[in-house]
């Protein structure tokens, strides 16, 4: 059997592949071969797409097919568990065993022998090495015991991963879009812990290892990019709000500032004709003229409000011919009775 581990980016090595080719030869890992012989079984392993069968044992190994380094070919990848590590599995020198060969009762195990060199060649680095390499004889030697025991550890399909990821950026965006506040907190949080850490429950109680940077990639992108555009857009109306306040507040002043002319001027027609005695001609004059700074300031309501149904919308400016000479003579008629 073959003796090759397959680390992953890191260096960590948490699969090894149940098959290599090389030569135009295939060969079973040195687990797996250990396996057969004492299972007892002289049977070809039957394949499957997903699995590898020997017996009643199956084996969760996928069909895949990757060129590494020196052109071998490789494929049926197994997660090593390394959950039982704490236990130890025996080392023993070889040169003990000669030395006394009865010290030791072999009888019934299973005994992989290897060759570790001094350069850390055929050592690697796994999730339990603590900084300190692993000998490949003593991976495989895990790999057996994972086969053994039966605790396989079966990675999520693409289309569960999908699924997931799909249904958490559901979950994010909903919360985005319908809560605030308090309410969007209790939602938010509680799905972070999930997302954290279902890949390590699922992992300790069912034996599936999830992919944990996807469903945090799934969480965290669209909670920072549907916070930043919830942002934006709550930035924006403040800003809307607050330029359609000062707009009103100009308005009013504008009004007052407007009103201030004809209450004038009819506050002071009503004092002419109050403390002095009026021939009906003058009293004629003053009493339109009231009419006419009355009925301009409704036209400033009027206005006013034309003002407000154009900032919403509802109205359409457009040009027109201004007569000068009348709004001068009207000016003038405003003063004359002063």
């Amino acid at each position: 059997g073959h003796v090759h581990s397959n680390p992953d980016e890191d260096g960590e090595v948490r699969e090894v592949m149940l098959e290599k080719q090389a030569s135009h030869k295939r060969y079973w890992a040195l687990a797996l071969e250990c396996l057969r012989q004492m299972e007892q079984n002289t049977q070809p392993i039957l394949e499957t797409e997903r699995t590898l069968e020997i017996g009643d044992l199956i084996i969760p190994a996928p069909l895949t097919d990757a060129i590494e380094a020196g052109q071998i070919r490789g494929g049926r990848p197994l997660y090593v568990n390394y959950e039982n590590y704490s236990n130890d599995i025996p080392q023993i020198g070889l040169e003990a065993v000669l030395r006394n060969p009865s010290a030791y009762d072999f009888a019934g195990k299973a005994v992989l022998v290897g060759v570790t060199t001094t350069d850390d060649i055929d050592r690697k680095m796994t999730p339990v090495s603590y900084g300190t390499p692993m000998p490949g004889v003593e991976i495989h030697a895990q790999l057996l015991n994972t086969m053994l025991n039966r605790q396989f550890l079966v990675p999520w399909r693409d289309s569960t991963t999908l699924l997931v990821q799909l249904a958490i950026v559901a979950l994010i965006g909903a919360a985005l879009f319908r809560l605030h506040g308090l309410w969007l907190a209790s939602v938010v949080v509680p799905l972070a812990i999930v997302v954290h850490y279902l890949p390590w429950v699922l992992l300790l109680l069912r034996g599936e290892v999830a992919p944990a940077f996807a469903l945090a990639s799934a969480f965290w992108i669209p909670l920072i990019a549907g916070g930043a555009f919830q942002y934006w857009t709550t930035w924006r109306h403040y800003l809307a709000a607050d330029a359609s306040q000062r707009r009103l507040r100009r308005q009013v002043e504008f009004v007052t500032h407007e009103m201030r002319s004809p209450l004038a001027a009819i506050q002071g027609s009503g004092e002419l004709i109050g403390r002095y005695a009026l021939d009906d001609q003058r009293r004629k004059q003053i009493s339109e003229m009231i009419g006419r700074e009355s009925q301009r300031i409704g036209r400033m309501f009027e206005r006013f409000l034309d003002v407000e149904r154009l900032s919403a919308g509802e109205l359409q400016l457009r040009r027109d011919t201004v007569d000068l000479a009348a709004m001068v003579e009207m000016a003038v008629e405003r003063a004359r009775p002063f």
